[in-house]
Order: C-alpha cells, then sequence, then structure tokens
C-alpha cells in the first residue's frame, strides 16, 4: 500500500503543478526562449527564486517534465486500451475501437500540441527521444492486428506497415485541423469522423 502523504507533502505536489501549468501556458503563448522563469513565478504569485525548489535545472527541466509525464500518461492509457481489442469482434467493430483509442489518447490539448511542434528541437534530445520506440510498438501491434484480418482473406493483402500509417494519418489530420487549427472542414465531431473514416477504409482495404 502507498504510503499515505502528508499535508505538507500534498502542498509541494499541488505546488508543483501549478509550476508545470503556468510554465506550459506561457510556452504555448510565447515561445520556450522568450519565457522566463520569473515570468513563470508571476503567473502564480509565486516568490522568485522557489522555482528552483521545484525544477532545479530551471525552465528546460519544465519543459521537459511536461512533455515526459504526457507521453507517460498516453503511453500507459494507449497499452491499457489495446488489451481491449478481440479481433473476434469482426474488421468493423476493430477499426471503430482503434479510432477510438488514437481519438482519446490523442491529445486535445493545444497549448501541448503547440509546444511539440515549435520545441522539437529542443525536445528531440531529450523528452522525445524515446518517442520512436515508443511509436514502433504501437505500430507492431497494430500491424498483428491487420495481419489477422489479410490471413483470413476478410481484407486485401496490403503492406501493413503501410495501412497503419494510412489508418493513424487520418485521425493526425483530424487533429491538426480540429485542435491546432481550431477549423471543423474534416466532417466535425469525432463520433462522426470515425465512421467516415472507418467506412472509406473498409471500402479501400476489403476484397
Amino acid at each position: 500500500m502507498p504510503e499515505k502523504l502528508n499535508q505538507r507533502q500534498i502542498k509541494a505536489l499541488e505546488r508543483r503543478q501549478e509550476i508545470l501549468q503556468a510554465a506550459k501556458k506561457l510556452f504555448a503563448a510565447n515561445g520556450f526562449h522568450a519565457t522566463t522563469t520569473r515570468s513563470i513565478n508571476k503567473e502564480i504569485g509565486m516568490a522568485d527564486g522557489l522555482l528552483y525548489h521545484y525544477f532545479p535545472n530551471g525552465k528546460r527541466e519544465i519543459l521537459e517534465t511536461i512533455i515526459e509525464e504526457e507521453m507517460s500518461r498516453k503511453v500507459e492509457s494507449f497499452m491499457s486500451k489495446m488489451k481491449e481489442i478481440d479481433v473476434a469482434e469482426g474488421l468493423d467493430t476493430v477499426l471503430k475501437k482503434l479510432g477510438s483509442i488514437l481519438l482519446n489518447t490523442g491529445t486535445r490539448d493545444r497549448e501541448l500540441i503547440v509546444i511539440m511542434f515549435r520545441e522539437n528541437t529542443l525536445l528531440m534530445d531529450s523528452a522525445l527521444k524515446e518517442a520512436p520506440q515508443i511509436m514502433q510498438q504501437f505500430i507492431q501491434r497494430i500491424e498483428a492486428i491487420f495481419k489477422v484480418f489479410i490471413d483470413r482473406k476478410e481484407i486485401r493483402e496490403l503492406n501493413t506497415r503501410f495501412m497503419v500509417i494510412q489508418f493513424f494519418g487520418q485521425f493526425t489530420l483530424y487533429f491538426i485541423y480540429n485542435i491546432l487549427f481550431e477549423d471543423s472542414i474534416l466532417a466535425g465531431d469525432e463520433e462522426t469522423y470515425l465512421d467516415m473514416t472507418v467506412e472509406q477504409t473498409l471500402k479501400a482495404w476489403k476484397v
């Protein structure tokens, strides 16, 4: 059983989270380099210098923590939900579940997307260095699912890697338009877009 936190520890965790949230807001609005530790302190009404008690390496550590913690939550969620996929339910249901997982584990957090796009060169050597390996695991899991339906002769014998990229890509585009650009040109709400994506995918893949 995890050790129960005392009031001081709880307050410290709350303050740490406040710092992360304030920094994320400012990084998204102004960029990493234009955001100072003083501006982060001012955002939450904290005394100058106290930030280093929580993040000794300053705003670079804060930036990396924001991305690392978000990625960790999403990986855990994705892996957990992937266990619910059952190929016995049929291709239509499997594609809808996969699409729902991608929509639900993909970020709706516009600030986070802006930061990852803008600061990717800073993050590639640290917070995002494991991203390729993580993506490889995701792709391989979904490839294995598609291979089952190919072996059953339910869909055409296509390149499974390209199938994953094609399916993933449709949801990536949805996020870019609807979250980053705040444009609903791609069929509006998530449920409608998911149904349309699955329908078109089945038409393209089925024998």
